[in-house]
């Protein structure tokens, strides 16, 4: 790199004859970030196969070749250690949907992702747990559950049951007066006979 000083456009250097002074200068490069990672940590996924974002960037842009990001998944067992599942290489995309038949359900995994710039790597993100849960089918989900309305109506509008009651009349009967204790009513009925 070397100094000059520039008068209305013109050399200071040049015009007064100043030897011009050069020094060298190396600067390293700056290693990409990783900003944000989704599904967060402590995720259930209703899938055998997420989908895994990242958001990273290039502090100073060298040398502005773009992103590659690395995702790694691993099983993370309730006892012993944690092992590599699958990965994904390095890819351009900030995305990547964990391949078929590499996880189970019902069980519990973490994924880690880096991005590189083409010079330098970033170190890995913070890891991010989650748990494979069949999902329940939308049909009987609602199954437990009270039904939806602040009226308390019958209704509910997640599978569209509604129940209603109406009174077309109300006829007052006389009823018999039962006296002393142990009064019986008899009912007698009379069956009406053809040709009576």
């Amino acid at each position: 790199m070397c100094w000059d000083i520039l008068t209305s456009g013109t050399s200071f250097y040049s015009t007064y004859k100043v030897p011009t002074k050069c020094a060298e200068i190396t600067s390293a490069d700056t290693p990409p970030q990783i900003d944000s990672t989704l599904p967060p940590s402590n995720s259930v996924v209703g899938s055998i196969k997420p989908q895994l974002f990242v958001k990273g960037h290039d502090p100073d842009n060298y040398p502005g070749s773009g992103l590659t990001y690395d995702f790694q998944v691993y099983l993370n067992p309730a006892s012993g250690s944690p092992s590599l599942v699958t990965g994904s290489g390095w890819v351009s995309t900030a995305q990547w949907i964990v391949p078929s038949v590499k996880l189970a359900w019902n069980q519990s995994f973490y994924w880690i992702v880096a991005d590189n710039d083409g010079d330098a790597q970033s170190a890995w993100s913070e890891p991010s747990y989650f748990s494979t849960t069949v999902a329940q089918p939308v049909i009987t989900s609602h199954l437990g559950a009270a039904a939806q309305g602040a009226d308390a109506r019958s209704f509910d509008p997640r599978v569209g049951n509604y129940i209603a009651s109406a009174t077309d009349a109300r006829v007052s009967v006389a009823r018999p007066v039962l006296s002393g204790r142990g009064g019986r009513i008899r009912s007698v009925s009379r069956s009406a006979r053809p040709g009576s």
